[in-house]
């Protein structure tokens, strides 16, 4: 029968506090009887003590320690390390019971697949410990401190290959990474020290890349199933020995030497949460103690950054200050007054990278003791790659009271988005991203957006606000776009007219004038009108246009023809099972007041065993699945990372992250399932769709993703393998 009060028990210690009370007893048995027997007892007494002292000192030797306790009629398990004491509370996460921060402060890492059921038992690892059970005290105690204990079992075989000849040195401050396989068997990449330390799968290169981390190789491609990966044409499969050769290649021919304490003593990370795209690290000291200031890259930081009495890293009489788009490098004279850095311009944050604005605030005209840490890169930021090509005006979920503005590069990425205000489009006009000739403003009540041309005295303006229809908000940003110093026509060509690779929609012409036919993809059309001068090559542009018309191929064409969405769902499911070879999980499960016993199909790439709907929407997941709503309605499911794809036969629901808001597209519009030659997923879509995705397609292809329609494939079939709809089968 158990107790009703509350009692703790640790593993392990309950016979040695049993054997020291026994030999306390013969102890002082012995000293009443004889004396003679004292020295033989007083040695008995030290023999038992050591003992125990061994075993406790080997006990303690792990971090944290179990228990049981006993709460009402219930039995629970206790974790405990000296005077700090959790209590496993059946429905609490690891996150909501780790009031101490162990995994924080390193005692421990985050126990894997963590939940406490409410029978009290745990289940960690794959493992399920039941409260009863006798050894559950022992078994926890070693699944909560295996990571630990693994983690520094492999601390030996680092020091080893840090003193590698090759690798680089811990003194050198350069990144010391540190690749391992997780429970599921995929590398994992790691570095820093302490609370500073960071880990990112494979697909976490690209950021690794970005923010100046290890160097730009040549070529490198993740395997769709995490299976390995591709760098400059060595293959780094997941495996022990994969892992160690890709450690040794990011410590040896990856690692970026100039990442020295002197050198980067304030570091800039790209974070597309901040507004300006940009996170600031850099230390200053309080009363003699370091203290490390992390953020977002914005003026208040700054401040700090360049205030004397606060941090000693700036020249005196610098100022810097965050004007959008530009970062502003001032020197303050002595009337009070500031005046421009000859040796430093000014730095447009729309037009960097991170490793470039981190040179700019480590040049030795800013920092004190700068290695030779110069702007000269950001100097050459106006590359093509990086030049806007277009403006859009988009409706933005979060912030639904203003209008947002969208900056698109030659590359097709999103630069910096922003307000739709009147004061962002100043600061746009006077960074010179506009033609001189072309006057743009937006009204004080960010409403009435206007464009005069100073050469033909043209004046177009356009009233819209956030209940503005899409044309409106289109023919926008085509009034933007063409006022671009990017799409200003170059002598390349002699006298044809200049092209652009994006051409504005058929449906919604930017003037009265009617609007050129639709072209097939990868051919361009003219933004620009002709002048009176080009009468002969203007009417010669159709003929010429209809010979560099790229040939479709029409059994492509003819393969795209089916229309029912659910029908489309189910045989894109069938064909994954048979093209990758892996047998799908059929659940039921259900959502309080939502739905109950519905039917799902899985296909988890990391054959995860599906119990729960929380584990198909979480951050785990990697695969697709069909959700059966109805007969009529079967929903085809992609999810990685936390980003959700949903197909169904009345919308599709987009969700980048598990934080982020999910978008609705009214209507069916997937048509088929391909892989290019990278094996990455392609979606054929409907043109209407990709029109729409294009604005916000960048988080999906950082996870190698892309959206084509029906006539991207057919330009180029070869380059493509069809999942479905299935190539035809050549006859017997």
């Amino acid at each position: 029968m158990k107790p009703n009060s509350q009692r703790n028990i640790p593993s392990g210690l309950g016979r040695w506090t049993g054997a020291l009370l026994l030999a306390l007893a013969l102890a002082a048995v012995s000293i009443m009887t004889t004396a003679e027997l004292l020295p033989a007892v007083l040695a008995g007494m030290g023999a038992v003590l050591l003992l125990l002292g061994m075993t406790t000192a080997g006990h303690d030797a792990r971090r944290i320690k179990a228990g049981i306790q006993y709460r009402n009629e219930s039995t629970l398990f206790t974790l405990s390390r000296d005077n700090e004491f959790i209590t496993l509370e059946p429905g609490k996460t690891w996150i909501q019971l780790d009031h101490y921060k162990w995994v924080v402060r390193g005692l421990i890492e985050a126990p894997q697949n963590f939940h406490i059921h409410p029978d009290g038992t745990v289940e960690i690892y794959a493992e399920k410990i039941k409260a009863g059970d006798p050894e559950g005290p022992a078994k926890l105690e070693q699944q909560i401190n295996k990571r630990y204990a693994s983690t520094a079992a492999s601390k030996p075989a680092t020091v080893a290959a840090s003193s590698h000849p090759a690798a680089a040195p811990t003194s050198s401050g350069k990144p010391q990474f540190v690749v391992k396989l997780d429970h599921w068997g995929h590398m994992v990449i790691g570095w820093g020290q302490g609370l500073d330390r960071e880990e990112t799968g494979l697909r976490g290169l690209s950021t690794l890349i970005a923010n100046g981390l290890i160097r730009k190789p040549g070529t490198f491609h993740v395997d769709p199933m995490q299976r390995g990966i591709e760098i400059d044409g060595v293959n780094y499969d997941c495996s022990e020995a994969g892992a160690k050769r890709l450690e040794e290649a990011l410590n040896t021919r990856y690692v970026i030497a100039r990442r020295s304490d002197k050198g980067v003593a304030i570091e800039i990370k790209e974070n597309h949460a901040a507004s300006t795209g940009f996170d600031i690290h850099f230390t200053i000291h309080r009363a003699g103690v370091p203290l490390e200031i992390k953020g977002h890259l914005s003026q208040e930081h700054l401040d700090t950054l360049q205030d004397p009495a606060k941090c000693d890293l700036l020249h005196p009489g610098i100022h810097l200050l965050l004007s959008p788009p530009n970062l502003l490098f001032r020197r303050r004279r002595p009337d009070m007054g500031e005046e421009k850095i000859p040796e430093l311009p000014d730095v447009n944050i729309l037009h960097c990278n991170a490793a470039q604005l981190q040179q700019a605030l480590n040049h030795p005209m800013i920092r004190r003791s700068a290695g030779g840490a110069g702007a000269a890169a950001v100097r050459q930021v106006g590359s093509d790659s990086d030049r806007i090509v277009e403006l859009r005006v988009v409706r933005n979920t979060a912030d639904k009271a203003l209008l947002w503005l969208e900056c698109i590069t030659a590359l097709g990425e999103i630069k910096g988005p922003k307000a739709f205000t009147h004061h962002n489009v100043t600061d746009l006009k006077q960074s010179g991203l506009f033609l001189p000739h072309k006057e743009v403003h937006l009204s004080l009540d960010h409403r009435r957006l206007s464009v005069l041309n100073r050469q033909t005295h043209k004046d177009e303006s356009i009233t819209i606000d956030t209940q503005s229809p899409d044309e409106d908000l289109r023919k926008a940003g085509r009034m933007l776009t063409e006022a671009l110093k990017s799409v200003e026509p170059r002598p390349e060509r002699g006298n044809e007219p200049i092209e652009a690779t994006t051409p504005p929609p058929a449906d919604t012409p930017a003037t009265g004038e009617k609007p050129p036919a639709a072209s097939p993809p990868g051919q361009t059309v003219s933004n620009e009108q002709p002048s009176q001068g080009s009468t002969s090559s203007a009417a010669a542009t159709p003929s010429s246009a209809a010979t560099l018309q790229p040939e479709l191929d029409p059994t492509i064409i003819a393969l795209f023809n089916e229309t029912d969405a659910v029908r489309i769902n189910r045989e894109i499911f069938r064909r994954l099972v048979e093209w990758l070879g892996i047998t799908p999980q059929e659940v039921h499960l259900s959502l309080p007041f939502v739905f109950e016993n519905r039917r799902f199909e899985v296909l988890g790439f990391e054959q995860q065993e599906i119990t729960d709907l929380a584990q198909l929407r979480g951050v785990e997941f990697y695969g697709f699945y069909l959700s059966h709503v109805s007969e009529k309605k079967i929903m085809l499911v992609y999810a990685c990372n936390g980003m959700h794809l949903e197909w169904g036969p009345d919308k599709c629901v987009l969700q980048p992250t598990v934080k982020s808001e999910a978008e609705e597209y009214k209507g069916s519009v997937l048509l088929g399932l391909v892989q290019d030659q990278k094996d990455e997923f392609v979606f054929v879509v409907k043109p209407e769709f990709k029109k729409w995705i294009a604005p916000r397609e960048m988080p999906f292809t950082e996870e190698n993703l892309q959206f084509l329609t029906v006539a991207d494939i057919a330009v180029a079939p070869g380059e493509y393998k069809l999942i479905w709809p299935e190539r035809p089968k050549p006859p017997q």
